[in-house]
Parts: C-alpha cells; structure tokens; sequence
C-alpha cells in the first residue's frame, strides 16, 4: 500500500464509523449535472489538465460559489458555514513543490485560502473544492461541529480543522501539525504535488498498479492502469478504488468491501464542474499517436478508449481517425479521411479487409492503404473511392499497382458468378475456376464490345501472348488476335 498521508474520511463518514454532522442526501445537492458514471474510468478519474491547471476560478468565483451552493446556512454561535468562514493565515514560502508564494492575512477567507493555496501549489481551484466536500462535506454543510454517536455536539472545529482529511492516515489519528483550514488547504495541495515530483510513491502513471477496494485486504482488488500523474495522486492520497456495489448506487452506500473516496471526487466534480476525465491513449496506439502529432494533429482527441476486435489487436477512435493494433504483428496503423470512411463502412477491422497494414502511401493522383485482405484507393480527382482484393489484387500488385499500365481503379468489381474491375487502361476478370487475367488495348475493347465476359468467349484465360505475327489472347470459347495493321479479330474455337 502507498504511503498514505491524506485519510478516505469520506470512506469513514459513509460507514458511520466517523462522527456525523450532516445527512449524505444534504451533502450532495444543488447538482449542475447529472453525473454519468458510465463514464467513470478507474485508471483516468480526471485529467491532468483538469486538476493541474489554475486560474479557472478568480477567488470572487470561488466565494460566489460557495455562497450558491450553501446560501440556507446560517453562521452563528458554535455554527460555521464555510462561506463565512475566516482566519488569521501565515505567509508560506514557495519551494520545490509550491513554486508560488502563499501569503498570510489577518482575515483570510475559505474563498481567498483556497484562491491562494491554488495559485502557489497550481492545483486546479475545483480539484480543492471537490477535495474539500469529498472529505467533510464542508461546502454544503448547514453545520460544522462535532456531534457524538449521542446527538451532543461541540464546538471544537473538527471539520476544518482536518478539512481535506490532510495527515490522516487509515490507521491512525490525524497528525496535529496539519490542523487548522488554511493549512489543510495548502498542505493538501502541496502534497498532491509532492506525489508527482518525487515520483516515490507506490501509485504511478502508464502502468499497471494493483489498487485494492477496501483498506480490508480480503476485499480484494484489481490491476488499473493508471493514465496520468493526476490519478495517481488521487490513489496515493486515498488508496482504494470503488467496487461494483459502490458504483452502482454513486450517492449513497455498496456494501462491506465498498470505498468512496475517489469515486465521490469524480461523482462531485462531475455534479459541479462536468466531466473531470477523458479518454486516453496507451502503448503501442499511444506511441503512434504521439508518432501521428498527438492532439495538435490530426487525429485529435480520442473519442473511445481501446476497444478490442475478435481477440485479433485493439482500435481506438479520435476526432479525426482511428488507430489499429494487430497483436500478432504488433502493426500499429491509423485510418482517416475517406479511406478511414469506406474502411468503417465495411466494418472496420472487423470487417472483411481486416487490419491495416500500412499507413496511407500517397502520390500525386492517388492516396491507397493496404489492409488484410484488400486495398482501399482513394482518387483525388474525383474523390471516389475504390477498392480491389483477392486474385483481382494480387494480379494488379503483380503489374505494379498504380504505378502500371492499368492505372488507377475506376470500378469496384463487378459480377456475381465470376468478377471484373476496371482500371483507367484495361480490366481484370476472375473466375474461380480459372484465376484473373487482365484485358487491355484494341483486345480488350473488342472484348468489351462482344459483351465480355457473357460473351461467346466468356473468361480470359490467359494474359495477353506476343507471338510472331501478331499478339492474342486466350479465352473460354476462343482468341481474339491483334496487330497494328489489321486491329483485333476473333478466332472461336
């Protein structure tokens, strides 16, 4: 287990096992959105330019949102409501982890701490205010003050003075030189920054990281890959990832083997913010996709995590392609544009072509990808697209593709019993019984004009042939002869 310097206290409050001070129903109101929890993903709970980013909220926005989320409570006597809180605050000097300075006030308020504590330590002013609610609720707490399994309570400052859970461990009481809201905050988010910096810590990014689901060992848990440094800082400050029970009922309770912690971030800052995570790319397709550009290309952001095809690799979707992983070739390839659109159309990698081959090769009148089982041509002219496969393929590959006499595909194949294409300077027709053999010049335009392959001829059986007096070609039901003087006859059998 990582060494674990902030407690679950939200893991304990929803036990029963800490002292209670507002209802669960209480805790989570006033929600923005509606969280999905489909979109939960335990190795991404937020991305890094979600949590690490500052400046989103100026520390008016901060109060203004707290005054909207807890306008009913009322801050008198032993009663604090976080939205009136205020303290005296030291000057914190900027270091290693907070490379800005935190400076001290004789009437700091939460908003002005948590602007503050943001700035110098540059954790996102949201990832805070989540952190703060996931721990003690404090944001829409209607009170805040210790209340013993009795209903007594006291006035002692309990929920602030370990408002982010910061120094309490599973396994002991909170250390007391955290105590106090303001260095709650800014411990907190230091730490968070300590996690990432000295990268010493059990839970790490871009790898697989076992994560249990309770701090019970018998509760099991699971391997989770772990996408980015912002999750795992969230593992290393709580420990446990919510099991099935706990996903299925995300605002209240699982069972036995539950946690909640990180999914009550995520659940939080979903109902308050919006979506905290995104999709995310990893090996071999993640390699590539830096290869291709990353974000700033053309492919974009993903728009699906790696999504397994028949046991054979794994595809994943972005705005602007998508990108493929044979497992037995270890071929990793993207497929955009219109290739990429006819390829889907056809059922991708699952589709008859199967996986790619190769990336795009283009040239100047063509761009062409190899799959599987077939190629797809792109004709930039016309923006059409075609493609051939089988013996029609292998014969045209066989002459030189595009770069042959045949030109470019001007046809998908044609014919049911047996097939034809055509090309910009000849066809190729198959049969099964006999192979595929190309057509071309003043043979293959009698050919076409006796009605081809329905023709008395039928199929080509063979290529064309030079011979000494003039060039024929064989067919089902005959020849048909060329020379330059004469043109091209027919010889039936």
């Amino acid at each position: 287990m990582s060494k674990v310097i902030g407690r679950d206290l939200s893991y304990i409050f929803i036990l029963g096992l800490f002292m209670t001070f507002l209802t669960v129903n209480s805790i989570f109101n006033s929600k923005a959105e509606a969280v999905e929890m489909s979109n939960w993903d335990a190795g991404q709970i937020i991305t890094d330019g979600s949590f690490w980013t500052t400046g989103k909220m100026s520390k008016t926005d901060i109060q203004n949102f707290l005054n909207s989320k807890n306008s009913t409570c009322v801050s008198n006597g032993d009663n604090k409501c976080l939205k009136d809180y205020v303290e005296k605050t030291s000057t914190k000097s900027s270091d290693a982890y907070c490379s800005g300075t935190f400076s001290g006030s004789n009437t700091d308020t939460a908003a002005s701490i948590i602007s503050k504590a943001s700035q110098a330590c540059k954790v996102n002013e949201k990832v805070l205010l989540t952190m703060l609610q996931k721990e003690q609720g404090l944001v829409t707490a209607l009170w805040a003050y210790y209340v013993d399994p009795n209903g007594v309570h006291s006035n002692d400052d309990s929920h602030f003075k370990s408002a982010m859970g910061m120094g309490c461990p599973d396994t002991a009481a909170c250390d007391s030189k955290y105590y106090g809201f303001s260095n709650q905050v800014y411990n907190a988010a230091r730490q968070l920054n300590v996690y990432r910096i000295t990268q010493s810590y059990n839970y790490k990014p871009y790898k697989d990281n076992y994560i249990q689901y309770n701090p019970n060992t018998s509760c099991g848990g699971s391997n989770i890959y772990i996408s980015n440094w912002a999750t795992a800082a969230l593992y290393t400050y709580t420990p446990y990832q919510p099991n099935a029970a706990a996903l299925a009922n995300p605002y209240g309770t699982g069972d036995n083997c539950s946690a909640y912690g990180n999914r009550n971030f995520f659940r939080i800052f979903y109902d308050w913010f919006g979506r905290p995570n995104s999709y995310y790319v990893k090996g071999a397709i993640a390699n590539k996709y830096n290869d291709l550009g990353g974000v700033n290309a053309r492919l974009a952001d993903p728009t699906s995590y790696e999504l397994p095809v028949s046991g054979k690799g794994v595809a994943q979707t972005f705005q602007g392609g998508n990108i493929y992983w044979r497992s037995l070739t270890g071929g990793t390839y993207a497929v955009w544009g219109a290739i990429k659109s006819r390829y889907s159309s056809l059922g991708g990698s699952g589709g008859f072509l199967g996986f790619p081959t190769t990336d795009e090769l283009s040239a100047a009148s063509v761009t062409v990808q190899v799959f599987e089982s077939g190629s797809i041509y792109w004709i930039k002219s016309s923006g059409k697209t075609f493609i051939t496969k089988g013996a029609i393929r292998n014969k045209y590959n066989s002459k030189g593709g595009t770069a042959s006499f045949l030109g470019l595909p001007k046809s998908e194949e044609l014919g049911a019993d047996g097939v034809g294409q055509i090309f910009d300077n000849g066809k190729i027709f198959w049969s099964q019984k006999i192979g595929a053999f190309i057509t071309s010049g003043g043979i293959g335009n009698l050919y076409n004009e006796m009605g081809s392959r329905t023709s008395k001829l039928g199929y080509p059986i063979s290529d064309e042939i030079v011979g000494d007096t003039y060039t024929y070609q064989k067919f089902e039901g005959g020849q048909i002869r060329w020379t330059k003087t004469k043109g091209a006859w027919t010889v039936y059998n």
